[in-house]
């Protein structure tokens, strides 16, 4: 049986290996954070370099990042960070609040989203916060103004503020359940869902039954 000093001795040895790994990870990773933040500052300077194909909105994102000194909201340099992945499931089930998730690039999120380069990890940020500023703004206030659908619906609409919803969104707790929260409270809204998922629940089943001749 070892004795007290020699487990002592090995668990000394563990600890401080240990220590020199976390050490040499982090001054790894340290240049690829920085990376991160000047190749959003590039892109943001420069958008024509990003290879983005989607249009973003640039200059509210250009004000949001200046505002974070460049930092990255999504992403770090391990990759993307579980804040990205609940925002990445909610935007997949856009079609729940009856959007469609293809308008917030999801497309592209999907091409980003595995890459270990720093360029492209800042690509994959932007997308993901004009992606938060595209479905606040729909969810919350409506993607079609109603004059778009019947001139007749005269219908006045408060004016959104993208920046303000993705602002007091990211100083909540509960991230997820602060975005489930962005769409109107009321019951009419409410019984509109209810009745979109029978509906798509019925499309995925087949559609309706054929009339007898």
């Amino acid at each position: 049986m070892a004795s007290p000093l020699s487990r002592f001795g090995f668990y000394l040895l563990v600890s401080v290996a240990s220590m020199t790994i976390a050490t040499q990870v982090q001054a790894q990773l340290e240049p690829r954070a920085g990376s991160i933040s000047t190749a959003l500052r590039g892109q943001l300077q420069s958008p024509g370099i990003t290879g983005i194909s989607s249009n973003l909105n640039w200059p509210l994102l250009n004000e949001f990042y200046a505002s974070v000194q460049y930092q990255s909201l999504w992403v770090n340099a391990l990759g993307p960070t579980p804040k990205a992945l609940q925002w990445r499931r909610l935007l997949q089930a856009a079609n729940h609040e009856g959007l469609d998730p293809r308008h917030y690039h999801c497309v592209e999120i999907a091409e980003y989203w595995q890459s270990e380069v720093p360029f492209e990890l800042a690509s994959l940020d932007l997308l993901l916060t004009d992606a938060f500023l595209r479905y606040s703004v729909d969810v919350s206030h409506g993607h079609l103004a109603p004059a778009d659908v019947d001139p007749l619906w005269d219908i006045p609409r408060s004016k959104a503020d993208p920046l303000a919803l993705l602002r007091d969104t990211l100083i909540k707790a509960d991230f997820e359940a602060a975005v489930r929260d962005l769409p109107p409270p009321h019951l009419g809204y409410q019984r509109l869902r209810q009745a979109l998922a029978q509906y798509q629940e019925l499309a995925r089943l087949g559609g309706w039954p054929p009339l007898a001749p």
